[in-house]
């Protein structure tokens, strides 16, 4: 091919690639496959929005967290061509580490998907590049440019600006804090062209990427070859990876020694597996001559590159293994890795920097084009290893801190080791200084050394440390951890606490503690040649064994994987011992250790005692050989304990057995791909047909499937009583020739166990004998045709039901009846209402909008959605979305968990949830768990909601999908509370004793009435559900609650008894009489009526002196908001929680709700500068606690910046947060507190009531009084809030609402870590040394002001450190 054009940055080398194959396939995840023009517009929408939006031009960073898949690649390109460069954020980083890396960084906008976006500060914007996303998605989120925008938008660098910056990477510092080393474009450019001069890639090529992910990604993008993203789960499983390579044809790809031994491990055979194999790169460790010669006869075909480089440098050296085999003496041990590339710029110097001859070792230097700039933000580092080249006369050098030679017989260069004490870890580089300072940091420990003990596979770090001295700072006062270290010289407590601030490799395996650390007599350095061995007795791991000839076990050594079409025979038990010996193999463990006793196998993990992701992909090869079925490394690595091990053999040995078997993943992945493609003759319409109201005089007749099952019949008595049209009920086909008489007797029955029935029903009713799981719903193709034209709606609630049958169980029915479904739609002008469910998301701390898409891939509902009728509703709401898509009037109904019917109480005795409540109810315990909260949307309530919703005109701002359900739900606890009145007092006892106590009442209970599925619905009991299957406490904890905002919008009373019902006395009566009726519980409950009185001696009211009021708290996350609603919950009032980290919110609402009983919750996601979400947030207190009393407002942002640095988004972030947002809240709630205001006096003996003083409380500043340099546009936004309330306080002088202001002095929150102009803080924003406030020392002002008469107003409160007065 043509040389590459150095010359050019790499945003135009990737341009002219697209012009010269524009068809050919660039880039593929097994979601996406992209041409190189589709590729092209996709990272054109991004950049466009990128410039736009964020402002990113020459030098910006963009943050890129993500998985390796497509998006990946475009978020790279999109910030390149947006004239930025992107910055590498590792979805492997532990919370501390990436929040530094942020902080150091400062990238204006992060790209990254659903799964990682709650891991940025909130202050950070991010955009959503979700996997599968197609190039339309990503054109459908460009904002439409202004011409104000367009002239603001900053020039975009010309392409042949090689100097700016490319893309940032991070690397462990000496001191612990991470090293940003910043590439321009000329390094990669030039490297790839020396690459491609050594191998050359194009049209054809497969490049698969997995290690050294962001290196690789961009190469095959300029040769016309196309990128391959090998996924996350993949990567180190040799299995998998292979599997993967295979199914992919990759043609070339990288790998660690380490990975590629484990690989070969598996595979000696590695040609018949990947025949279309042609380049194999090693790179990340020294490549040992037996691993290259084993490559070399495994790889017979394959050229074999060894290579060598470095974050800052990029490629040094690259050479051809066969040929270095071909030239090494017989005693070499290690291969050397090629030839330099620039051979003029590699210099071998001495401890003077002085050259070294050939066969000399020294250190290597590197100069030449291919260098980094240097480190972010690390001036002084950078200068200490970018030392002015002084052989080229002119440029720079980089000190690799590698020992090295070039070797005199062949001219390649051999890497020997590190100098200054650098260590590779199965292909990662650690710097010992990062790991002995977060040691000390966070440990009781004085002082530390952390070496490397072993090579290879073996390689791992030890920590030699001193402990701290009782009574030292940091130990009596808990800031640092206690280190304890076992008898083998593990510490898991360490590791896991080390997890949050270290990288998984760079935290120590083996921990020796001395008195003092041993040192030089000469130089007073740590004398590492006198520190003891750390496992003197410790071997290596043991090659894997080959099971016994006769074996299952051998025959799937021999073919690398699992048999196909022997019966596997499982153990009664597996034997945990066995596994054991295992473990003892792969960790090169002693059989007598310890730390592998039995007793202690709940204790210690496979990390704990040394393992890694190799290691234990390793002990998966093992445990899969020995016990003849797949042991996946996913169900290794989820429960890694020898207990859990244990487990995951159990599981895949039974699996293996069971008739209606889940398949594997692999397989499943491929079955829910080729399930979600819609019929081949559904019509693609130009114009999206109008959808038909179901009410309307034209909706003739209707078509109902899933009339025999609990929602549907509610459905069918919601349609006949609230339309006019004919129902025609889809009944399964029995096995009788009169299928339509049987289907009609079949379907009063079941009617009538639920109290509908009626005769005068079957006026209006007609059945057609059918089945979903059938071709044409089991009609021929003209009754199949015919009632295509005769129905103008379709409610399609029909579906097979089972959370424990496997996905290929229910497809037929599920997946194979909603596409039957559509192509009814698609022969006629029906409009379908396709009734989903709420377990086509995953569980969740908030509860879901209809908007948001945390499933959007086969591989997400794999990762996600655990059970196969989850995993089949949301293939078919997939072939809704698509055939919508085409034009099709389609819309989705997701309801919530539905209880009973609110008036006769006819429940689903299928419902987990009812029959626990019914079952704690007969035993009179009730589990008591944390954060538990119930939803039992009525089904009389659901079923209105759904039909009305049929009935509104379709908007486009809507979408097709519906939520109906209730997003808050109610706690559990309460709900027993309220039992309890009736008639049901139940003992709070924890899970576990809840379960043990069920299952000894069960010991003399009568029989299981058989298979719960062969149960018809009047005889199924709560027992019989569960002893079906007991949930899990994780399952009650998260429930799946949806969000309905946008659907209760649609409707003309978004708040009424058909939208949503609460759990109250009335409501849990008619329940319970239903299921005393039915011989659930031993009696019926008490007439609400009576009891309503007594209600509060029993339910939890709150008490203090604000009990009983309303408040609404904004920036309620963290700091004084989170103090703020604390002291207001302490004080009995019920509080309305907001602010934009829901996650914080949750977890501040469960505490809450736990400490102080009767006390209610509320949290909702709320940006103060949206005026909407605001108002949403009032609503929403005001209908689920009751009118508003007090308002405050914490939210707030306080940047410092020196006015000439003109930071305008710090400027106007601080003008929409702390003045806006403060218009927004009074706006959403001085109008109705107004309203409710009392202000005349109280008369003798009246007593307060709640509403009578409304009080506004607004966190303010004391810079709202004074002045302070660096603080220019903070303290102008905080006088605006001052000169608001006061204006406020005068106008409403005499209504009766109060307005308080509260002005903090330095007070320690996360205000200041906003900053971001470092001249500002060094000149102002440094300490005084003086104590300041804490956030509890504000809340108490604030509880102050609201404790005071109602006739006494507490205007302004200022409250300063004492040190600190202004």
């Amino acid at each position: 091919m043509q040389p590459m054009d150095t010359d050019k940055d790499l945003v135009a080398l990737f341009r002219q690639q697209v012009d010269a194959t524009p068809d050919a396939i660039a880039v593929e995840d097994g979601t996406t496959t992209w041409t190189y023009a589709e590729l092209d517009r996709a990272t054109n929408h991004v950049a466009d929005r990128l410039r736009s939006v964020h402002g990113v031009g020459r030098d910006v960073l963009v943050g890129v967290l993500m998985g390796h898949n497509v998006q990946y690649i475009v978020a790279c390109l999109a910030a390149l061509k947006a004239g930025g460069a992107f910055l590498v954020l590792e979805v492997a980083y532990p919370p501390g580490l990436l929040a530094d890396v942020i902080e150091d960084a400062h990238p204006p906008v992060i790209l990254t998907s659903a799964d990682y976006a709650d891991k940025i500060p909130e202050h950070i914007p991010r955009l959503l590049l979700e996997r599968g996303m197609t190039v339309a998605d990503l054109a459908a989120m460009e904002p439409l440019p202004t011409t104000d925008a367009t002239q603001q938008l900053l020039p975009l660098p010309s392409s042949t600006d090689l100097d700016r910056l490319a893309f940032v990477s991070y690397s462990s510092g000496s001191t612990g804090r991470p090293k940003g080393i910043c590439n321009p474009h000329s390094a990669p450019v030039k490297s790839y062209a020396l690459r491609f001069e050594v191998s050359d890639l194009g049209p054809g090529d497969r490049v698969a990427c997995n290690v050294f992910f962001v290196w690789e990604i961009l190469r095959p993008l300029l040769r016309g070859a196309t990128t391959v993203t090998v996924p996350d789960d993949a990567s180190y499983d040799p299995v998998g990876l292979v599997s993967f390579l295979a199914d992919y044809a990759i043609t070339e790809t990288l790998m660690t020694p380490t990975l590629l031994a484990t690989v070969l491990g598996r595979y000696p055979d590695l040609a018949t597996r990947l025949p279309r194999l042609r380049t194999l790169l090693f790179n990340g460790e020294v490549v040992s001559v037996d691993l290259a010669r084993r490559a070399a006869t495994a790889l017979p075909n394959v050229r074999l590159l060894n290579c060598y480089s470095a974050s800052e440098t990029h490629e040094i050296a690259c050479g051809d293994i066969r040929r270095t085999l071909a030239n090494l003496p017989t005693d070499a041990t290690v291969c050397p890795v090629g030839p330099p590339l620039l051979p003029t710029h590699s210099y071998i110097l001495d401890e003077d920097g002085l050259k070294v001859p050939p066969g000399t070792n020294g250190e290597l230097y590197v100069g030449g084009p291919l260098l980094a700039r240097g480190y972010l933000n690390r001036p002084e580092t950078t200068v200490e290893v970018f030392l002015p080249d002084v052989f080229a006369g002119s440029g720079r050098m980089y000190r690799t801190g590698d020992k090295a030679r070039i070797l005199p017989s062949s001219g390649e260069l051999e890497i020997s080791g590190r100098v200054g004490g650098m260590i590779k870890v199965r292909g990662y580089t650690v710097h010992p200084a990062a790991v002995e300072s977060a040691i000390v940091k966070h440990l009781s420990v004085r002082s530390c050394v952390v070496l490397a003990d072993k090579e290879g596979l073996e390689r791992q770090l030890v920590a030699y440390v001193v402990r701290e001295a009782e009574g030292s700072p940091g130990t009596a006062d808990g800031s640092r951890a206690p280190l304890e270290i076992n008898a083998e010289g593990h510490s898991p407590l360490a590791r896991r606490l080390l997890a949050e601030h270290l990288a998984h490799y760079m935290i120590p395996v083996f921990w020796v503690e001395l008195d003092t650390l041993p040192t030089h007599k000469v130089s007073g350095k740590v004398d590492i040649k006198g520190l003891p061995a750390p496992s003197p007795m410790r071997a290596g791991p043991s090659p894997p064994e080959t099971p016994p000839v006769e074996s299952m076990g051998q025959i799937l050594w021999a073919l690398g994987g699992s048999a196909h079409n022997e019966k596997v025979v499982a153990p009664a038990v597996v034997d945990a011992a066995e596994v054991r010996r295992h473990w003892i193999a792969c960790l090169g463990l002693e059989h007598d250790n310890s730390s592998m006793d039995m007793t202690q196998q709940q204790q210690f993990d496979f990390f704990d005692l040394g393992g890694h992701s190799l290691a234990l992909a390793e002990l998966s090869n093992r445990l899969s050989a020995a016990y003849g079925v797949d042991v996946p490394l996913l169900s290794l690595i989820r429960s890694p304990t020898l207990a859990g091990h244990v487990a995951a053999i159990q599981t895949a040995l039974q699996g293996a057995q069971l008739s209606t078997a889940a398949v594997d993943n692999g397989l499943l992945l491929s079955m829910l791909a080729d399930d979600s493609k819609l019929p081949e003759d559904l019509p693609v319409l130009e114009k999206a047909k109008v959808p038909t109201r179901i009410t309307d005089a034209a909706t003739t007749d209707i078509l109902l499937t899933g009339a025999t099952g609990f929602l549907g019949a509610f459905l069918l008595a919601e349609l006949l009583a609230t339309t006019s049209a004919k129902v025609h009920c889809l009944v399964r086909r029995p096995s009788s020739s009169l299928a339509s008489a049987a289907g009609m007797p079949r379907l009063r029955k079941h009617l009538l166990s639920l109290g509908l029935w009626q005769d005068s029903m079957t006026e209006r009713i007609v059945i057609v004998a059918g089945d979903l799981s059938i071709h044409n719903l089991g009609l021929s193709d003209e009754a199949f045709n015919s009632l295509a034209k005769r129905v103008q709606a379709i409610v399609h609630a029909g579906a097979h039901v089972n959370l424990v049958y496997p996905y290929d169980a229910l497809r037929d029915a599920n997946v194979g009846g909603t596409r039957e479904v559509l192509r009814l739609v698609g022969k006629g002008d029906a409009t379908l209402h396709h009734i989903s469910t709420n377990g086509v998301l995953p569980p969740s701390k908030t509860a879901w909008t209809e908007d948001d898409t945390p499933v959007l891939t086969p591989s997400d509902v794999v990762d996600k959605i655990s059970d196969g009728y989850g995993q089949t509703k949301w293939v078919a709401e997939q072939l809704v979305l698509q055939a919508s898509r085409q034009g099709l009037p389609v819309f989705i109904y997701r309801p919530g968990t539905l209880g009973g019917h609110s008036v006769t109480g006819a429940t689903n005795p299928r419902d987990v949830v009812t029959a626990l409540i019914a079952e704690s109810l007969r035993i009179g315990y009730a589990p008591n768990i944390d954060g538990w909260r119930i939803e039992l949307t009525p089904i009389d309530a659901a079923c209105r909601t759904i039909v009305r919703l049929a009935d509104q005109p379709a908007t486009a701002d809507m979408g097709v999908t519906r939520h109906v359900g209730d997003p808050d739900a109610t706690l559990a606890k309460d709900v027993f509370a309220r039992l309890a009145v009736l008639g049901y007092p139940s003992e709070a006892v924890d899970w576990d004793e809840w379960v043990a106590r069920w299952n000894e009442d069960q010991c003399n209970a009568r029989p299981a009435a058989g298979a719960v599925s062969s149960v018809n619905d009047e005889d199924v009991t709560p027992v019989d559900i569960l002893r079906a299957g007991m949930p899990s406490v994780e399952f009650l904890k998260l429930p799946i609650l949806l969000e309905d905002t946008k659907t209760q919008a649609l409707l003309e009373s978004p708040h009424d008894a058909a939208a949503r019902s609460k759990i109250d006395l009335e409501l849990l009566a008619t329940y319970t009489r239903h299921f005393y009726s039915r011989g659930w519980l031993a009696h019926g409950p008490k007439a609400p009526a009576a009891v309503a009185k007594v209600v509060d001696t029993v339910v939890p009211v709150p008490k203090g002196p604000l009990a009983g009021r309303v408040a609404v708290i904004v920036g309620a996350s963290s700091g004084i908001g989170a103090a703020i609603a604390t002291a207001l919950a302490n004080d009995g009032a019920h509080v309305a929680l907001g602010a934009r980290r829901i996650d914080e919110l949750k977890s501040l609402q469960i505490s809450l709700e736990a400490q102080f009983a009767g006390v209610r919750v509320l949290s909702r996601a709320t940006d103060v500068t949206s005026a909407e979400q605001v108002q949403a947030l009032v609503t929403a207190a005001i209908n689920e606690l009751g009118p508003i009393d007090i308002l405050v407002v914490c939210a707030g942002v306080m940047y410092f910046t020196m006015m000439a640095s003109v930071r305008t988004e710090e400027w106007d972030r601080t003008v929409d947060v702390n003045c806006k947002g403060l218009l927004h809240c009074l706006a959403a709630t001085v109008p109705g507190m107004l309203q409710r205001a009392k202000p005349t006096p109280l008369a003798e003996n009246e007593e307060y009531t709640p509403g009578r003083s409304p009080h506004i409380v607004c966190i303010s500043s004391d810079a709202g009084r004074k002045v302070f340099p660096g603080l220019g546009v903070y303290s102008g936004s905080k006088f605006f809030v001052e000169a608001v309330l006061q204006s406020l306080r005068l106008e409403t002088a005499g209504t009766g609402l109060r307005v308080t202001s509260v002005q903090p002095g330095n007070t320690a929150t996360e205000l200041l870590s906003l900053s971001t102009d470092p001249e500002a803080m060094e000149k102002y924003g440094t300490p005084t040394g003086a104590q300041v406030l804490k956030a509890e020392d504000v809340a108490s002002a604030v509880v102050y002001a609201l404790r005071q008469p109602a006739h006494v107003a507490v205007n302004e409160v200022m409250i300063e450190p004492r040190d600190e007065p202004i």
